[in-house]
This record gives C-alpha cells, structure tokens and sequence, in this order.
C-alpha cells in the first residue's frame, strides 16, 4: 500500500506513510516525534451493522481490546473511570468535549470524547492514548455511533497509531488483536520509514 488518505477533515492524513505533524494527536497528546509511530494498515475490526442487536451485543470492540492490553501486559483493571472534566468553551461551538482517565495514574489511557449538542444522530468521536503499558504505546481515533434506541452503541474505526520498542512488544500486542478481533493487524512504517520495531 503506498498511499493512505483519510477523508475526515479533522482526521489525520497519512501520505506515503508519513504521518502528519499537524494532526489532532500533537494537540490533544503532546505527540511531538511521530516518526518511530506506525498506523493500522490491515486486520482491521468488523464493524456492528447498523441495527443489528446481536452484532451490537457480541461483536467486540475498542473497550475490549483496550481491557484485554492492560490486563494482560500489566494486570491492570481499567473498566473503571474517573471524569477530568468537559471543555465548557466547546459548548459555545456546539459540542461538548469530555476526557476521561481509565486506570490508575501510573498505567492506563486517557480518553476524550467529542458529542455534538445539535442532535444524537451524530456520531460521538472519541480519542484514546494509553500510557504505561509495557513496550507499547496505543492512540485509537474512533466513532461510537448511533443505533435509534441502542444509543451510541456502534463503533466505526477511524485510525489507530502504535509505537512499540521492540519486536516482542509489537508480537504481544498482535496476539491480543487476534484473540480480540479474529485478524492479525498490519502496520504500516511512519514518517522515519521505521515502525520502531522490526516488521
């Protein structure tokens, strides 16, 4: 694959495998060197039919994969959370900006969710970094989307950044996507053309 262009137009664009130094990520996550992150090119997660009960109840999603991580690689319980607030300035721009933190202050990930006020029929963005896992580092941009009376119970993968220090980081990370999703994820190199771990 030589190109991978994201429509969004928050989004991040990533053109010839490098990843832009404008994105959101740089504002919201102090990313400064994007060069040793690698982007989620391949194994990518199925995703709920709109409407489908049974889909919407038994497929997994981010929080799975996000509880399995940090349970497996650190025997952390990151199901619970704790509010850091909401943006009130965001209000005025009509929408409502929460973040969150999962874990406990060492380990876990911060989550920000972007909800727009004019109507639920938008989905709600959401952003996630994790910090203190063994190895890794995970950034997952995606949409909970809405299902009529399920609620924002759908999810649609936007992208998903990974920096891993060696090889068997990215391998365990890999094991738990596959016991995760049934795929094995494909990365492509970032900006340096270096994944940070040998592919």
């Amino acid at each position: 694959m030589d190109e991978i262009l994201v429509t969004e137009p928050d989004a991040m664009i990533v053109h010839d495998h490098s990843l832009a130094k404008s994105s959101r990520y740089n504002l919201e996550f102090g990313m400064n060197d994007l060069k040793n992150w690698v982007v989620l090119a391949g194994g990518f997660v199925r995703e709920p039919e709109h409407g489908n009960w049974d889909e919407l109840t038994s497929l997994p999603g981010p929080r799975r994969l996000l509880e399995a991580l940090f349970s497996e690689l650190a025997g952390v319980d990151v199901s619970p959370h704790k509010s850091d607030g909401q943006d009130v300035a965001a209000a005025d721009e009509g929408v409502a900006v929460r973040h969150f933190t999962c874990g406990t202050d060492a380990v876990g990930y911060r989550q920000t969710e972007t909800v727009v006020l004019e109507s639920t029929s938008f989905p709600i963005s959401v952003a996630v970094q994790t910090f203190g896992l063994p190895g890794l580092e995970v950034v997952w941009d995606f949409n909970l989307t809405y299902q009529g009376q399920f609620g924002h119970s759908g999810f649609e993968h936007r992208h998903l950044l990974a920096r891993f220090e060696n090889v068997g980081a990215k391998a365990q990370f890999q094991q738990i996507w596959l016991k995760t999703f049934g795929s094995i994820p494909e990365f492509a190199a970032g900006a340096s053309g270096d994944s940070g771990a040998d592919r």
